[in-house]
């Protein structure tokens, strides 16, 4: 089985924070077993069939509600979002520089 790098970093940030998967699920407004699907799926199980169905990835919006929900610091946060195939926030001034120069 492939290495879910996001779910196994989610859970460990989950964890570290002392909060159950219903916790964090409470926390930013969606179901447990989304979580339990997130944490614990392949590498390769974005989109695709499950057992109970597909799992979508998670939006980037989400992924902030995590951010915030574990009180994470730029580096996790940045680590976390780059998992999930979004651009990390610490990229925002460098992106914002960019495009004022254009």
């Amino acid at each position: 089985m492939s290495e879910n790098v996001l779910g196994r970093t989610l859970r460990e940030y989950r964890e570290r924070a002392g909060l159950s998967a219903s916790d964090i699920a409470e926390r930013v407004h969606i179901d447990r077993t989304y979580i339990h699907k997130l944490e614990g799926q392949r590498a390769d199980w974005l989109n695709r069939p499950l057992h109970g169905g597909p799992v979508r990835q998670p939006t980037r919006d989400l992924i902030i509600r995590f951010i915030i929900a574990l009180d994470l610091n730029i580096e996790e946060a940045d680590d976390l979002l780059i998992q999930a195939g979004y651009a990390p926030l610490s990229a925002k001034p460098l992106v914002d520089t960019v495009l004022k120069e254009v």
